[in-house]
């Protein structure tokens, strides 16, 4: 089952000149053709062909907190699902009993993958993650300062985190910094992280609470964390290993995020001379921007390929794409090849590098004589 947010994400757009809702040819990050999440009640295009007007809401793929706010205590099991391009979360709540998921994809979730508390203030509720592919979790904001976890460990609960791959987290991969405020039901949490493998995740692979801003530590170091039972976790650090397997330009976008402020505020400026005067608070101006920001994934236009394996095909697959001659479309194909020689020069280590230049913008636009 492919759970895929998309009515309830929208992302930037342009209006064509027709009053028709258009998709940006390109995002500030090179190479990658879909465009940013709109944050959180802000309108936008969406739907499968982003060809629709919808707001992006504050909503989870799966929300468990019972019936009516009365917690039942449940064993509820998720397997065999793809959770894709998620405005905020895709497992929360509050769960008496046990939940496992298995086998699972998570790529592109906003704020956090997984994140499931214990409702019992008596028994602990079991949590099993396992054999999970955890892809692009993203931060709350545009700022990339806060959020942005695989997988949360909460209170209530006791975790169990094996064989899964967790990669390209904005903040970490695992998260276990909230602390239950009764020391009882604390001493009851037992954790366990085995076999998983990590890489790429942007600040650290596991986040815990201290040292004043979150004590971050790498997959190495794991042996050394006392509040989980740890166990032959594996951090991998050679991008060219996922190569073919992850859009390629969607990583390179990730690996390459930037997030820029701009303020402008003169205390001594007339304007604020005059409200500081009339006893009014001053202003000033900040203009911010980000080269990518939770993109939607492109995990479609895979699909073709995969269909041709799932349904028992051994043999090299070809998909054939076609474009129509003289149009932007041909194009823009002929630019992404140069965009995959770029990511395929970064995968590699090489320094080559290539930007959109004017000429390739007047290549874009130019109409050709039709004979």
């Amino acid at each position: 089952m492919v759970l895929s947010s998309n009515r309830r994400s929208c992302y930037f757009r342009f209006h064509g000149s027709h009053g028709k809702w258009i998709v940006p040819l390109r995002t500030n990050s090179e190479g990658v053709e879909t465009p940013m999440m709109n944050p959180i009640g802000t309108e936008g295009i969406g739907g499968p062909d982003l060809a629709e007007k919808v707001f992006t809401k504050e909503s989870y793929m799966i929300y468990l907190n019972g019936d009516r706010g009365i917690v039942n205590t449940l064993d509820v099991v998720v397997r065999n699902c793809a959770f894709i391009n998620a405005p905020n979360y895709a497992i929360n709540g509050l769960l008496k009993g046990s939940i496992t998921v298995q086998n699972c994809i998570f790529v592109n979730v906003r704020m956090a993958t997984m994140d499931v508390r214990g409702a019992d203030p008596q028994n602990m509720t079991q949590v099993n993650f396992c054999d999970n592919t955890v892809l692009f979790a993203w931060s709350r904001l545009k700022d990339l300062a806060s959020m942005g976890y695989g997988f949360r460990l909460q209170p209530g609960t006791c975790c169990t985190i094996q064989r899964n791959i967790f990669g390209c987290a904005v903040f970490s991969a695992i998260d276990r910094t909230h602390i239950d405020s009764d020391k009882n039901r604390e001493a009851k949490r037992v954790d366990k992280c085995e076999d998983n493998i990590f890489f790429l995740n942007r600040v650290t692979d596991l986040s815990l609470p201290g040292g004043g801003m979150l004590l971050r530590v790498k997959a190495d170091d794991f042996d050394d964390v006392e509040v989980i039972d740890c166990r032959r976790n594996k951090s991998l650090k050679d991008p060219s290993l996922f190569k073919g397997k992850i859009d390629e330009a969607y990583l390179n976008g990730f690996l390459n995020v930037s997030y820029k402020e701009k303020t402008d505020y003169n205390p001594n400026s007339p304007a604020n001379t005059f409200r500081q005067a009339m006893g009014m608070n001053m202003v000033g101006t900040m203009q911010s921007s980000v080269t990518m920001f939770a993109n939607r994934y492109p995990w479609q236009k895979e699909q073709a390929t995969d269909r041709a394996y799932r349904i028992g095909q051994h043999r090299n697959v070809t998909v054939y794409h076609l474009i129509a001659a003289d149009t932007i479309e041909e194009k823009i194909l002929r630019l992404h090849q140069t965009k995959r020689d770029l990511s395929d020069s970064l995968l590699e280590g090489t320094d080559t590098s290539h930007t959109l230049t004017i000429d390739d913008l007047k290549y874009l636009v130019s109409l050709q004589q039709q004979m």
